[in-house]
C-alpha cells in the first residue's frame, strides 16, 4: 500500500509531539532511547492503521498531545486537537 507523503509527514509531526510530551511522572527515570523508539513505533502503528487505514480521527486524542501545534509552510499553524483531526480529515479523503 502506498502512502502519500503528507501522510508519512503527519505521522512524523505526530511522534514528533508524543516524544515531547511524555510524563515520567515522580520517580520515574526518562526510557531509554530504545524503549523511546518502540513507544514511537507503536504510536505511528496505530496512528496508520486507524487514523489512515480505518479513517477513525477518535484515535487522534490518544496519539497526539493536548497542546500539538503543526507548524506550517509560510507561518501556517494547526493548533489543539480539535484543529489537528480536521486537518487530518481533510487529508484522508484524499487518500
Amino acid at each position: 500500500m502506498q502512502y502519500s507523503i503528507l501522510a508519512v509527514a503527519c505521522v512524523v509531526l505526530c511522534l514528533a509531539a508524543c516524544s515531547t510530551s511524555s510524563d515520567t511522572g515522580a520517580g520515574r527515570s526518562a526510557p531509554s532511547s530504545s524503549e523511546q523508539m518502540a513507544r514511537n513505533k507503536a504510536i505511528a502503528r496505530i496512528w496508520f492503521d486507524e487514523v489512515i487505514n480505518q479513517r477513525n480521527l477518535d484515535v487522534i486524542a490518544d496519539t497526539y498531545a493536548a497542546d500539538y501545534v503543526h507548524h506550517g509552510p509560510g507561518g501556517a499553524e494547526i493548533k489543539g486537537l480539535a484543529a489537528a483531526r480536521g486537518d487530518c480529515r481533510c487529508h484522508s479523503r484524499r487518500l
